[in-house]
């Protein structure tokens, strides 16, 4: 079943707009004078990073909200250290432990991949691994809904993967800038 890109920009957007935090509730005066005494420390409790907020909600300043473009890491197997910026290419080594249903267009793309690499100059070989690429890179896009911040940087990583090897090809210059355009549109930065 193929999904127009309009379908899909309409259902991002829709659930982008879900993502956004709602104006927090004026505090009443006894609620001021609690904040103004900052509790004491656990004795085992982690101190945040610099400008970052202890517990903060996923969207909230020092959170890691959704599509967020300077997401903190948290320095997972193979993954940046606590703190690092989760890149297109660090969200793409985890969204098979986020969705392993994706395994298997993973697994095609990586055969695909193989054979190129094996034999660069073979164009039937060339095409099928940036239809590989681009049919891993839909599949993730269209699971964005697990995880926004991880799945759409990924997704942007394939399709600047399958670019690099075919400048030209329509489908992931279609579905990139699509992505692109919802970071823009939301006044976040594009991944790198």
């Amino acid at each position: 079943m193929k999904i127009a890109p309009l379908t899909i920009a309409a259902a991002a957007l829709i659930a982008l707009a879900g993502c956004q935090e709602p104006e927090a509730p004026q505090p009443t005066p006894a609620l001021k004078q609690q904040a103004a005494a900052p509790a004491p420390p656990l004795a085992n409790e982690a101190h945040p990073a610099p400008g970052e907020m202890p517990g903060a909600p996923a969207g909230m300043a020092g959170g890691s909200g959704p599509m967020s473009g300077s997401a903190p890491m948290g320095g997972g197997p193979g993954m940046p250290a606590s703190g690092a910026t989760m890149t297109a290419e660090d969200a793409l080594k985890i969204v098979t432990t986020i969705d392993p249903g994706l395994a298997p267009q993973q697994a095609a793309m990586q055969k695909a991949e193989a054979a190129y690499t094996k034999s660069p100059n073979d164009a039937k070989l060339k095409t099928a691994y940036v239809n590989a690429t681009y049919a891993f890179g839909h599949a993730v896009m269209l699971d964005g809904q697990k995880d926004q911040r991880v799945m759409y940087r990924a997704a942007l990583a394939l399709y600047r993967r399958a670019l690099k090897v075919d400048p030209k090809h329509q489908p992931s210059l279609d579905d990139k800038k699509l992505i692109e355009g919802i970071y823009v549109s939301m006044g976040r930065p594009i991944p790198k």
